[in-house]
């Protein structure tokens, strides 16, 4: 299970993993206080330190420490196929940068926006934009591009694998990528 806990004043993402037969259904909703995602992960433990804000791994019980990008980390996902995560220009432009990582290389830049929030169902991953032309950005959980939604969205979630989300003109609308 793993949990990441959003407050004004916390900055650091909470891991814990328990055997997959206690895992169940993905679920993710914006607007929470906190975000729980259920899914079958190693026994590994992914995290990003505040001290240098770059994402590592370990095993369960701390041993083994990795690094695994060179790059700050604001936020990150996992799927069954990889670990991705977002990383601020720096610049303060609003620009970031959704990467997906590779072992061993240069991580795989596969977009660069403004993002505004990541998700995952652990089959797609949602990427909410703040810029003009799109609102939301849907990749498979191997970091291809799947649905692009340019309509502005004030509110999604994922109930049973679809997108729900409300746009400019107040409709709910469901898709299925």
């Amino acid at each position: 299970r793993a949990r990441r806990e959003r407050n004004a004043s916390m900055t650091s993402i909470l891991l814990a993993f328990g055997p997959p037969e206690l895992q169940s259904t993905p679920f993710v909703k914006k607007g929470c206080t906190e975000t729980i995602i259920d899914v079958p992960i190693s026994d590994n433990l992914y995290y990003v330190k505040e001290s240098d804000q770059r994402l590592y791994k370990s095993t369960l019980d701390g041993t083994g420490e990795q690094l695994l990008s060179d790059k700050a980390v604001t936020s990150f996902v996992l799927t069954n196929s990889g670990v991705f995560y977002v990383s601020n220009s720096g610049k303060n432009d609003g620009i970031n940068y959704f990467y997906r990582v590779s072992h061993g290389g240069a991580d795989h830049l596969l977009l660069q926006d403004k993002i505004s929030q990541i998700e995952t169902d652990n089959s797609q991953i949602y990427l909410e934009l703040s810029s003009a032309d799109y609102g939301m950005k849907i990749f498979d959980s191997t970091g291809k591009l799947q649905v692009t939604i340019t309509d502005s969205i004030d509110y999604w979630f994922i109930h049973k694998g679809q997108l729900i989300f409300t746009g400019k003109n107040g409709i709910s609308t469901l898709i299925s990528p």
